[in-house]
């Protein structure tokens, strides 16, 4: 074939071998090396490159990238430099793979993460189809085939938030979120979680998710529980599911009376205080109100629920006008009952035992008598000492303790029986024994220059004389009345002086004085906030000072024992951190505390 140049190209059929006519050595290449090109010059012919396939190994899909060199196996017989061109990977699945090939190395490398999908004991070849070029026309086909094999994924549960709400005892039902595993045929399984769950327990079928969670008895809140899922062979991390426990009403369980007998003939006695045991007491809100709803004499007899008993601020007492009598009714059977605040109840009834006084029936609790010398004679007169011992009773206080009281003997002896005189033994402190302003005789430490503190359980001992008469107990009605603390508890001159409220809209800081603008030492205080009836209040700490709230929803602050006695012209201090809810900015002021 002549070229324009003057060259003359002898092109052979790739079936023919023979000689071609006029070869000397029998061969193309010879003759062709023979002949004669332009400018009398002669070049050899290209001859193309030489390739073997590659194999790449083998890896798997959690492997380091592979690099794969794809000239590793190819040469050149002239030399020429060699290079790559139209560059294929395919897999007998079909898969679309990714890769990376470097022009000036020639070096294709994939990462074998695209196989995750492959399971354990599964493998997949990528064959690498290419060309190989040595830039003066010669071109050859090659391939490398790498194997990639499967290795275990651990499945994922759901990415969903699994949330969902029940009811306090009753137990929640649900179904678990599907897992997903990327591995291509693994039949996922669902396990709970090592992860404990909170405030009750699940039942997870494994197959299904389908669950069961059983809330701890009496909890309302927030409940959780955990699982995972599983291949059979991995898990997956732990998923928290979270179940809103709605609060449900329990009725009271049981009522307490601290106390259950009272001493005969004595009017409006205290008994004892009331308690109720309720779960829902911890919650927010939740109060008792009780009520007398039966009453029964020793002998069985139905009494109206009112006639003798009643309940004030969670005390049962008698009523004012009402003594109860030992020889008439050795007991009585009260039954109380507790409502809460959804209107739940609750009754118990109890034996409240009236108490034998060995004395005469007028006299109050805590006197007895110790020793009686009586020379009374009715023949020429005569009379008699009565040593009588008294130890103060907590009802008789109207503070914790008390400075100044008075000892009445209310004596009424008929005949010419005379009361002349009472004094104190064993006093280590200064009383007097007189006439009062009605004329009946009392034994006093009211107005006292030095006055002895007594408590509840403190036993006094005195004598009283009588002139014109014998002993009757009869003719006596001993009474004990705490004087200065009644005073104190009323006093005019105590003050409060409320600091500014420092407030932030849900929460609140208070500070409070109490003052004693008098002249007189005050011994014990008490202070009742008034809290506004439709704020939800709720100490979180207070200080100077102890604090009880009632049913009201007011709360209540007593002194402590360092701090209940205030000299004249001194203050005490109390103070207390709140939360409210229900007013955008609660400040108190000195209206909103009184004396109790």
């Amino acid at each position: 074939m002549p070229y324009d140049d003057g060259t003359i190209a002898f092109l052979a059929y790739d079936w023919y071998y023979a000689a071609p006519r006029g070869s000397q050595d029998g061969g193309w290449n010879a003759l062709l090396n023979k002949i004669v090109t332009h400018a009398g010059t002669s070049e050899p012919a290209n001859r193309a490159p030489v390739v073997t396939e590659i194999d790449a190994g083998t890896t798997n899909e959690d492997a380091d990238p592979v690099t794969i060199d794809l000239l590793q196996t190819a040469s050149d017989p002239d030399g020429d430099d060699l290079d790559t061109a139209d560059v294929i990977l395919s897999t007998y699945t079909g898969r679309t793979v990714d890769f990376e090939i470097n022009n000036e190395t020639d070096q294709l490398e994939i990462d074998p993460s695209q196989f995750n999908d492959l399971g354990a004991g599964d493998r997949e070849t990528v064959t690498v189809s290419y060309k190989i070029t040595d830039g003066h026309g010669g071109v050859v086909a090659n391939s490398a085939k790498l194997v990639i094999e499967g290795r275990n994924d651990a499945p994922r549960p759901s990415t969903a938030v699994e949330t969902t709400t029940g009811t306090e005892d009753m137990a929640v039902e649900g179904t678990l979120q599907p897992g997903m595993d990327i591995d291509r045929g693994d039949a996922l399984s669902f396990v709970a979680g090592e992860t404990p769950s909170v405030s009750g327990t699940v039942v997870i079928d494994e197959t299904t998710g389908a669950y069961t969670f059983t809330p701890e008895e009496d909890f309302n809140g927030t409940a959780s529980f955990s699982y995972a899922v599983s291949d059979g062979e991995a898990r997956s991390a732990e998923k928290i599911v979270e179940i809103d426990i709605a609060a449900l009403n329990d009725a009271p369980t049981d009522i307490d009376l601290d106390n259950a007998a009272v001493a005969e003939s004595t009017r409006g006695a205290t008994i004892g205080l009331l308690a109720t045991t309720d779960v829902d007491l911890t919650r927010e809100g939740d109060s008792h109100s009780y009520e007398i709803t039966g009453l029964t004499d020793a002998s069985g007899n139905v009494l109206a629920a009112d006639d003798l008993f009643e309940i004030v601020n969670d005390t049962l007492k008698l009523k004012d006008s009402v003594a109860l009598d030992f020889e008439t009714n050795p007991f009585y059977r009260v039954e109380v009952a507790s409502t809460d605040a959804a209107g739940a109840a609750y009754s118990e009834t109890f034996e409240i035992t009236v108490e034998d006084r060995p004395f005469g029936a007028d006299w109050a609790a805590g006197f007895q008598s110790t020793t009686i010398n009586d020379w009374y004679n009715p023949a020429w007169g005569g009379g008699f000492n009565a040593t009588i011992s008294y130890t103060v009773q907590e009802e008789d206080l109207v503070g914790s303790d008390v400075y100044a009281w008075d000892i009445a003997p209310n004596y009424t002896g008929t005949g010419t029986g005379t009361l002349t005189h009472g004094w104190m033994n064993g006093f280590n402190a200064t009383a007097s024994a007189g006439m009062d302003e009605e004329g009946d005789f009392v034994l006093s430490t009211d107005g006292q220059a030095f006055q002895r503190v007594l408590v509840a359980g403190d036993v006094l001992n005195f004598t009283v004389q009588v002139y014109g008469a014998g002993y009757d107990e009869d003719d006596f009605a001993f009474a004990f009345a705490d004087v200065d603390q009644t005073a104190s508890a009323s006093s005019p001159t105590l003050e409060i002086d409320a600091a500014p409220t420092n407030s932030w809209g849900s929460g609140l800081s208070q500070n409070v004085a109490v003052r004693n603008t008098g002249t007189e030492s005050v011994d014990d205080w008490t202070v009742e906030l008034d809290v506004p009836d439709d704020i939800v209040f709720n100490l979180t700490g207070v200080w100077g000072a102890t604090a009880t709230k009632d049913a009201d929803g007011d709360i209540v602050f007593e002194a402590l024992g360092w701090n209940s006695s205030i000299g004249a012209g001194g203050a005490a201090n109390f103070g207390f951190n709140a939360s409210y809810d229900g007013g955008l900015a609660l400040i108190f002021d000195d209206s909103d505390f009184a004396f109790v």
